[in-house]
């Protein structure tokens, strides 16, 4: 199932650069295949499929990252690179600092205005959720640190 979804994602990532398709990146069409095969094997199969498909991230850091993080690198044209340091530089540290300070102040105000009930499914009861401000501010920085080079890979830059 996977070689097949790695070869769909080629041959539509082929199309979408010979037609010079504008409307949508090929990284959605990946997106929205695996969603619509791994929703149809649920529904084919149900409750066993979603037991039998387990995450292994040892596979994913040994395995599948590094041969990314080479090509993304082999294939970096350093001259625009440095060319664009500076835009590189501003997007990825004033723009993860700025989405993280509007981050944190937004949680921050929602569990000040709102409450929030966790359930606890071995009781039957409900008990209220409060994230203190060292946790708000852990959960944003995991949600503001991205990843620059794969925002600038989306960009396609003229010749």
């Amino acid at each position: 199932m996977i070689l097949i979804l790695l070869n769909l994602y080629s041959i539509t990532g082929s199309y979408f650069r010979a037609n010079n398709c504008s409307v949508m990146h090929e990284s959605s069409v990946a997106i929205a295949s695996g969603a619509f095969i791994a929703g149809a094997m649920r529904a084919i199969l149900g409750e066993s499929f979603s037991n039998s498909v387990k995450f292994d991230d040892n596979i994913f850091f040994y395995a599948i990252l590094p041969p990314i993080i080479f090509s993304a690198g082999y294939n970096l044209k350093r001259k625009k690179f440095f060319q664009h340091f500076n835009y590189i530089t501003l997007f990825g540290v004033v723009g993860t600092f700025v989405a993280f300070l509007s981050f944190s102040v937004l949680n921050f105000l929602l569990f000040e205005l709102i409450s929030f009930d966790k359930y606890n499914p071995n009781t039957g009861e409900y008990s209220p959720f409060k994230l203190s401000l060292t946790e708000i501010l852990l959960f944003s920085s995991v949600m503001c640190c991205s990843d620059t080079v794969a925002a600038v890979s989306i960009i396609k830059f003229e010749e």
